[in-house]
């Protein structure tokens, strides 16, 4: 998800822009959106403390980027606050789908292993 974070800036953004296209808005959003769900799902799985803390910090890191924007000539947009809001919950979502996962695989494999 944090390559499509990069594909989304470098690729599709000047894309839409060059040619003009109504896209709703989605090139304005979506690199905050598609990095911050990955490099919360990156950083979840290569976390040796909790993963939903990592998650948490990985997301208020993005948010406090989004927001000293303000203070730099950079441009702010509550839309980008609302994507990495929106992808946070969403990474929860999937770690949580995946832990699942993961839990219903050890029970199977462990039935099947002789003693």
């Amino acid at each position: 998800m944090g390559v499509m974070g990069f594909v989304s800036k470098l690729i599709y953004r000047p894309f839409i822009l060059t040619n003009n296209i109504n896209d709703i808005g989605i090139n304005e959003f979506a690199p905050s959106f598609f990095y911050t769900a990955g490099i919360c799902l990156i950083g979840a799985g290569y976390s040796t403390k909790t993963q939903k803390k990592t998650m948490i910090f990985l997301a208020l890191g993005s948010l406090a980027y989004e927001i000293e924007q303000i203070f730099s000539a950079r441009v702010f947009d509550f839309k980008d606050i609302a994507a990495i809001v929106i992808a946070f919950f969403i990474s929860i979502v999937i770690l949580k789908i995946y832990e699942s996962k993961e839990k219903q695989l050890t029970k199977k494999n462990c039935a099947f292993i002789p003693d």
